[in-house]
């Protein structure tokens, strides 16, 4: 069977990078052409064969032990260790607890910390590393104090993300109603926070000079809702304290499955 779309290494550039990627890809093949019920000198053969010439010049730079000769994953190993050169993990995780939100959104920060922490070699403890970062490297000093109130094992990460991006959000469309920026139908109801009750709400609501938030009840379809209006900034802030996540759905950004 032909290896469609399994390409020689290009030994130029990210070599890491691109040797994680195409090692993936040999995987792959070996398992969709029943490649590994063969001996393993053919798959150490067929991984020579289709990494290329300069590869196979690579190779025999390489010193085996008897033992060592024809064994697949020995091979690998070998490449892997030429071509991703070996951790220096203080530095990365130094990079990893020096991070700061600059102009990137939360989205791009907290994928960046994500992707970071991966590096990082933490464990168990990833996403509540994340989490405690993405805390404190946040820009926004009150949303940071707020998140501080909430924390906690209840507090997971993916909410920390969701409650940061309502915050950032609805900062920017205020800043754009402030400056006389036109409001679309889209960007009205993304400010509009649906309240969708799973189970039985009590509350008094809060009058716009309060400074929180301003309700009105509604009853659509399928069940009653609290639709919330912001009357400040701080209403968003407040937001987190009030309700709980996973009862926040906001229009083109909060879950859809409630």
């Amino acid at each position: 069977m032909e290896a469609k779309g399994l390409s020689p290494l290009q030994v130029s550039g990210n070599l890491a990078e691109k040797w994680k990627k195409w090692i993936q890809k040999f995987d792959i093949y070996v398992t969709a052409t029943e490649l590994n019920k063969k001996s393993e000198a053919i798959q150490c053969a067929q991984l020579l064969y289709h990494l290329g010439e300069p590869c196979i010049e690579i190779f025999n730079s390489f010193e085996f032990k008897e033992a060592e000769v024809n064994k697949l994953e020995v091979l690998k190993a070998k490449f892997q260790s030429y071509f991703v050169p070996k951790k220096n993990l203080t530095y990365l995780r130094y990079k990893f607890f020096s991070s700061r939100q600059g102009e990137e959104t939360i989205e791009q920060f907290s994928t960046d910390l994500k992707n970071r922490g991966k590096e990082c070699d933490f464990g168990d403890l990833q996403e509540e590393l994340v989490k405690m970062m993405l805390i404190t490297g946040i820009k926004d000093e009150a949303l940071r104090e707020k998140l501080i109130e909430k924390d906690g094992p209840a507090l997971t990460l993916e909410e920390a993300i969701e409650c940061c991006t309502i915050a950032e959000n609805a900062r920017k469309q205020l800043r754009d109603m402030k400056n006389g920026k036109p409001t679309t139908t889209e960007n009205t109801n993304s400010l509009e926070m649906d309240i969708i009750h799973r189970r039985q709400f009590h509350g008094t609501s809060s009058t716009p000079s309060s400074g929180k938030l301003s309700t009105k009840r509604e009853k659509p379809k399928g069940g009653s809702r609290l639709v919330y209006f912001p009357t400040t900034e701080d209403a968003f802030l407040n937001l987190c304290e009030k309700v709980e996540l996973s009862d926040i759905q906001v229009f083109g950004v909060g879950p859809t499955n409630i």
